[in-house]
């Protein structure tokens, strides 16, 4: 069975502005998945970005992300300003920037936004909110830090995890 992909993005921007999947909803928009998807080599972004270009523009509403696997990121999911209503389940999710967690709740004032069931490596925590802000909640059941231990991590017939605790967890 084939899965898409998205990989190797090259910085052409400023700090994490090269997505390799971008989700800008608006406030109102109905519900949404992101699922089964490898996502790979974004070392200057996210492997997936729910939120608008500044904290006044845009937002992602209702929006699941789940099954995915996201390695090599400066991010791997990033949640931001006010977005609002969004999961983020049974991803398995391997190696970001060193400052940074595998989900990241930035600068975010929107509310119902949740992670549980989630696979984590190679990251300074598997859950970075900023401070002040309402965040991404943790419903828990997560791994955190486990080394998936992937067969191969240069193309898109790899990325198989040999490790049986990542079992049941990204594409």
């Amino acid at each position: 069975m084939a899965f898409p992909s998205a990989h190797d993005t090259y910085p052409s921007n400023s700090t994490n502005q090269d997505q390799l999947i971008y989700a800008n909803t608006d406030m109102n928009a109905g519900s949404g998945v992101i699922e089964h998807n490898l996502l790979f080599n974004a070392t200057n972004g996210e492997g997936v970005k729910l939120g608008g270009a500044d904290v006044n523009v845009g937002a992602a509403a209702r929006v699941t992300v789940r099954y995915n696997t996201i390695y090599n990121t400066a991010q791997n999911i990033l949640v931001a300003w006010r977005s609002h209503d969004n999961t983020i389940d049974h991803n398995l999710m391997d190696l970001t920037g060193t400052n940074y967690g595998s989900v990241r709740g930035y600068q975010l004032t929107g509310a119902n936004n949740r992670m549980s069931n989630n696979f984590g490596y190679a990251s300074k925590m598997l859950l970075l909110n900023d401070s002040g802000y309402l965040g991404v909640q943790d419903l828990g059941n997560n791994s955190f830090p486990v080394n998936p231990l992937f067969d191969n991590t240069s193309s898109c017939s790899g990325f198989h995890a040999l490790n049986p605790l990542a079992a049941g967890y990204g594409r």
